[in-house]
């Protein structure tokens, strides 16, 4: 499986950080992602996205897998991945459609540390 990266352009004026508890949990809510995109998605490729702009940080893994065939039940990793985006503020919304992958965007506060 291959997986891409796009990061959109930062202001270079700005320094954007996340806190030790805030890196802890976006790269659990990543992994977890990436873990059901390789034992269920039966996909060729993922992409991450970031994007920051009005005190926001968007995150986005999607696939081009097949989708979530049993519907949007939770499970526990993705019930996880949901706790993790309130203990940061934010909320963790799953799109999927059978045979046209999934998609799991992370929206949460972001604060620009000058």
């Amino acid at each position: 499986m291959k997986v891409r990266f796009r990061i959109k352009r930062f202001d270079p004026d700005r320094i954007w950080q996340l806190v030790q508890e805030e890196r802890v949990n976006v790269l659990a809510i990543v992994g977890e992602a990436l873990s059901n995109i390789v034992r269920h998605a039966q996909a060729r490729q993922a992409k991450i996205s970031a994007h920051a702009a009005n005190g926001r940080l968007t995150l986005s893994i999607q696939d081009d897998g097949r989708g979530m065939t049993n519907g949007l039940q939770a499970g526990y990793g993705l019930r996880n991945m949901r706790d993790r985006a309130r203990l940061l503020g934010g909320q963790l919304e799953v799109t999927s459609a059978s045979g046209k992958g999934t998609t799991i965007t992370l929206d949460i506060p972001w604060k620009d540390e000058r």
